[in-house]
C-alpha cells in the first residue's frame, strides 16, 4: 500500500501544481478535459491526502507485538511476535 501512497501523493501534488500553472495544464493535455484550475486543484489536494492517509496506515510500520516470558509467576523476558 506504501507504494501507491506514495504514487497518489505525487500524482495529486502535480495535478496541484497544474491548477496554478497553465503550461503544466498544456504539457499533461489537462486543459482539454474542459475543467476549470479550482476543479483541477481540488482533485489534487484530494489525491494527496489519500496518498499520504495510505503512506500512515501502512501495517508494516507498526511495532511489533510483545509477549512476556514467565518462569513460574515471574516475568523475565520478553518475545516478540512475528506474523
Amino acid at each position: 500500500m506504501k507504494p501507491l501512497g506514495y504514487f497518489l501523493a505525487v500524482l495529486g501534488i502535480v495535478s496541484l501544481a497544474s491548477g496554478f500553472v497553465p503550461q503544466i495544464q498544456n504539457a499533461l493535455f489537462i486543459s482539454e478535459l474542459g475543467l476549470d484550475n479550482i476543479y483541477i486543484s481540488a482533485i489534487g489536494i484530494g489525491l494527496v491526502v489519500i496518498g499520504v492517509l495510505l503512506i500512515q496506515k501502512d501495517p508494516s510500520t507498526k511495532q511489533p507485538v510483545e509477549v512476556p516470558i514467565y518462569h513460574g509467576k515471574e516475568i523475565v523476558g520478553y518475545r516478540r511476535l512475528t506474523k
